[in-house]
């Protein structure tokens, strides 16, 4: 059985005062190097089974015995290279972190052309194509702020969504055409393209989407941006796409780096695990984020943040493991699921959503009674009979299901 999680009982008793570097590094990422004897695939049959050894709930990041699997987190936690580098910089907490490793590490890895800037305090800041936030919902907020300013504007998203641009502007009292879903759960961008207008300011796009994680292929994005007016902006909210098996998949990225209406936005909250930490970011042509620099608070993230999501970008050991968890425990989902005669929604992203064939809440306030929490839908989205969950650790899935199969009590499985 692949190892998922930290192994705090193999820890060294917690000591007071000092806490030596070894000692903190093997705390916080033991069982989490290394790599895995065994296939996502096989680790899911053997979960199915009951082959696979079972453990006490031990997760990253909560108390023993809490199953948090409702905020879409990294289950085995941040890098190690992430928790290294926060190590090595304690010491420096006391400066200011001038570096710009971070935004030419992110142009190196998406193939950006980029140029650091000389910067001249009595100038006014010129805005580069990547642009750092204190977490994507901070870009996201940004953007909102920025384009979403005049009584007339509107904008456009498929509903369910993540929704953070929509609730925004709402609160405003701005116009927002929400367009369901297709009945595949899938962004319907005709429909979407047909409450476009002259008004329109922003069309946003969740990609994998939350709460359904469906895509949308790259040439239909591509088609939404040539077929809206070159005022309107086209957002694409990629959180997920590390996530993304589909072979036919591509990001947004050259599509924001070539035009000068899209705005492609990422975090590393998700598949690098520093929720936490808060650090997310935009590429755009620098036109638009010259004009996000009103509103975006510019010196939001700190010297940690900064240097484990540096730190984390390259560790690829990490985001595999990250991804192959993801892969076997939506795998060992389904196949419950079906066993229960559920309806669930194929997910590209590290999430789920299940249909448990009536009213959901009740189940969820039944489930955080045994110390499982998952999302509610309906409070989010209206899905009344529907619960998004995050995938965990073995121990953490195996005792979803568990708590799930206690309550539902159905009478007949598959």
């Amino acid at each position: 059985m692949g190892d998922f999680s930290n192994k705090t009982e193999e820890q060294e008793p917690r000591q007071t005062g000092n806490v030596s570097r070894r000692n903190f590094l093997k705390g916080a990422v033991a069982g989490g190097v290394g790599v895995w004897a065994l296939s996502p695939y096989r680790i899911a049959e053997a979960m199915l089974a009951g082959e696979a050894e079972s453990r006490p709930i031990r997760g990253v990041g909560v108390e023993p015995g809490v199953v948090q699997i409702g905020s879409n987190e990294n289950p085995i936690g941040a890098s190690p290279r992430a928790l290294e580098a926060v190590l090595k910089h304690m010491g420096s907490s006391n400066r200011y972190y001038r570096s710009n490793a971070l935004v030419e590490s992110l142009a190196r890895v998406h193939s950006i052309p980029y140029t650091p800037q000389q910067r001249d305090g009595n100038q006014p800041r010129q805005a580069d194509p990547i642009l750092l936030a204190a977490g994507s919902g901070q870009t996201l907020q940004t953007i909102a702020l920025t384009f979403l300013s005049a009584p007339g504007d509107e904008m456009v998203a498929a509903h369910p969504s993540y929704g953070s641009i929509e609730r925004r502007w709402e609160a405003d009292g701005g116009v927002v055409h929400r367009v369901p879903l297709t009945a595949d759960y899938k962004h319907d961008l005709n429909a979407m393209l047909a409450k476009v207008n002259t008004k329109t300011k922003i069309v946003s796009i969740c990609n994998p989407n939350n709460p359904t994680g469906t895509i949308v292929p790259y040439t239909e994005i591509e088609h939404v941006v040539n077929s809206v007016p070159k005022q309107t902006i086209v957002v694409v909210d990629e959180a997920y796409i590390e996530f993304v098996r589909d072979p036919g998949y591509k990001t947004s990225i050259p599509l924001a780096v070539s035009r000068e209406n899209v705005i492609a936005v990422r975090t590393f909250s998700k598949i690098f695990g520093l929720a936490g930490v808060r650090v997310g970011y935009s590429v755009a042509h620098p036109s638009l984020h010259q004009r996000m620099l009103k509103y975006h608070y510019t010196n939001g993230i700190g010297v940690y943040g900064m240097v484990a999501a540096e730190a984390a970008l390259e560790d690829y050991d990490h985001q595999n493991r990250s991804r192959e968890l993801a892969i076997a425990m939506k795998m060992y989902f389904a196949a419950e699921f079906k066993k229960m005669g559920l309806e669930y929604i194929p997910s590209e992203s590290n999430f789920m959503m299940v249909n448990l064939k009536q009213e959901a809440r009740p189940i969820g306030q039944e489930l955080a009674k045994r110390k499982v929490f998952t999302a509610d839908a309906d409070r989010r989205w209206g899905m009344k009979n529907w619960i998004r969950l995050s995938v965990g650790t073995q121990e953490e899935s195996e005792a979803f299901i568990k708590a799930l199969r206690e309550i539902l009590k159905p009478d007949k499985e598959v």
